[in-house]
């Protein structure tokens, strides 16, 4: 079906992303990295959420498999490079806060989809797309305060 085939692009350019985001972090500072890639799979998502057209929702769905991809990855070396001591501890709360989310989130967009079909779904998708972006935005902005006071 056409969902299964769209389900397996999204995990074959999630793959892809990884392996991006595994080059770029040679040239680009870990959060900035992150930074750009938020900004590009928010609005990917937010473009993907509210067009009709088929082809730019399969082209926009590939920049966010791309982007999101690497979240994870991401996430995980940044908080290991900030305290290595407690890496375990950053990677069983990243996992597990994965698997609450997609507990929640499951139940919530199934009830939003029952009501309000799929025009409930995308401004689901666009108000965790903002909300992802704040997000990432105030690490952001945290972490360049504490780079600056460790140079000083």
């Amino acid at each position: 079906s056409l969902g299964s085939a769209f389900l397996s692009i999204f995990w074959l350019f999630n793959a892809v992303g990884v392996i991006i985001s595994s080059r770029l972090i040679k040239k680009i500072k870990n959060i900035k990295l992150l930074l750009i890639l938020t900004v590009i799979g928010c609005l990917s998502t937010i473009i993907y959420s509210f067009t009709n057209l088929v082809i730019i929702k399969l082209i926009f769905f590939i920049f966010q498999a791309i982007t999101y991809s690497s979240f994870f990855p991401l996430l995980n070396a940044l908080a290991v490079s900030e305290d290595k001591k407690i890496c375990g501890t950053i990677l069983s709360v990243t996992i597990s806060m994965s698997v609450f989310g997609l507990i929640f989130f499951q139940p919530i967009s199934g009830y939003i989809f029952q009501y309000f079909k799929a025009m409930g779904i995308n401004l689901l998708l666009f108000i965790i797309a903002i909300l992802n972006f704040i997000v990432i935005l105030i690490l952001f902005i945290k972490l360049n305060k504490v780079d600056k006071a460790r140079l000083n």
